[in-house]
């Protein structure tokens, strides 16, 4: 009887989707499918275009002024490598994929995503020009994601989407805190009381 090693592509394939579910921020970044991956044997190299929407300024006055529909593009390069690098013997190899799984892949995968989540935030914290609150004070009332949403809605942000909060735990834990008193709709509020912290759909988001 010949002994099955666990090969490379089945720890990829097992790994990746542990990976996703392991983030938190980045899961709600645009992710459209881009194209130019499409090609086949086609080298676009550690560079890809993000595509911006166009922006209008409108006119006053019955006169036409037409504008140009211009979309812009900002490059977006691939040239940050982040990764746990882990060796296995032969007994390793033989485990079962899902003791594998639990056993290397998800503590590997969780350090590789909490590393995703944290260089996301830290970018948004540089490169995010309107904000709402304090940086470094955890959110203790509604009016900062009311402040938040109203910004986005100021500056033109889609009205047929609904904007995502990610709270690190202390911010869940003062959010929850703060709106403890609040009994509409109760049965989210008394959620947010028994898990300790503030659940989906709360202030708008």
């Amino acid at each position: 009887m010949s002994n099955t090693l666990l090969t490379i592509s089945m720890i990829t394939n097992t790994a990746l989707p542990v990976l996703s579910n392991s983030c938190v921020l980045t899961d709600k970044f645009n992710r459209q499918y881009n194209d130019e991956f499409a090609q086949k044997d086609a080298k676009i190299g550690a560079t890809c275009n993000v595509r911006r929407p166009p922006r209008y300024f409108g006119t006053f006055g019955p006169a036409l002024n037409v504008e140009p529909s211009t979309e812009t593009y900002v490059p977006v390069s691939l040239n940050y490598q982040f990764h746990v690098d882990i060796q296995f013997n032969t007994v390793n190899m033989l485990l079962d994929i899902s003791e594998f799984r639990e056993r290397f892949i998800m503590p590997a995968c969780a350090a590789v995503g909490n590393r995703i989540d944290s260089d996301g935030a830290y970018f948004f914290y540089q490169n995010t020009a309107l904000q709402a609150g304090t940086f470094g004070v955890s959110p203790t009332g509604f009016k900062t994601f009311s402040d938040a949403a109203a910004t986005m809605r100021y500056e033109g942000g889609p009205r047929n989407a609904t904007p995502t909060v990610v709270l690190d735990p202390f911010s869940g834990s003062s959010m929850a805190d703060a709106l403890k008193g609040l009994f509409n709709p109760q049965a989210k509020i008394s959620k947010n009381f028994e898990l300790g912290y503030v659940g989906e759909k709360t202030a708008g988001f």
